[in-house]
């Protein structure tokens, strides 16, 4: 009998982001990144408006989330939006590769309290609950975060994104 045809392996699923969504205008601006499932956890990041992130786990109304910088802990649901309608999932003018990589560079900024002035990042990460200016947050990153930004700014220069 004939052998049957290799089957060629299916390509790995895009990765999935959620992002933070849907925050109180008039509230703190931001969604707690805890190290538990209770408000009263201690508080390890501020996730502002359009943060990105990787849910890994359910517990009630509570999701474990990984951030871009690797970080991981606990947040709300209420505040936590499937990708398909993240306004960073939409594609700019310089292309969906320089988009991503740019939100994703920026979303490290953003994470660690940085206080956006371009009207693209007001836009993509709000200007309310942030409290650093750009020495301050970097101060404020993990060596992680740092070596993070560096990579993703040689992918934007090789792809020569503006």
């Amino acid at each position: 009998a004939p052998a049957s045809p290799p089957v060629a392996a299916a390509p790995p699923p895009a990765p999935q982001y959620h992002y933070v969504g849907g925050l109180d205008p008039d509230g703190d601006g931001f969604l707690a990144l805890r190290a538990g499932i209770t408000p009263e956890a201690p508080r390890l990041a501020r996730m502002p408006e359009g943060t990105l992130l990787t849910v890994l786990e359910t517990q009630g109304v509570w999701r474990r989330v990984r951030l871009l910088d690797g970080s991981e802990g606990w947040a709300h649901s209420n505040w936590i939006r499937c990708c398909a309608a993240a306004p960073a999932a939409q594609p700019r003018a310089e292309g969906p590769s320089c988009d991503r990589l740019w939100h994703e560079r920026n979303a490290i900024w953003a994470a660690h309290g940085y206080c956006f002035t371009s009207p693209r990042g007001i836009a993509a990460f709000g200007s309310r609950g942030c409290f650093r200016d750009q020495a301050q947050a970097q101060a404020a990153m993990s060596a992680a975060d740092l070596a993070a930004i560096d990579r993703i700014l040689a992918q934007e220069a090789a792809l020569g994104c503006r």
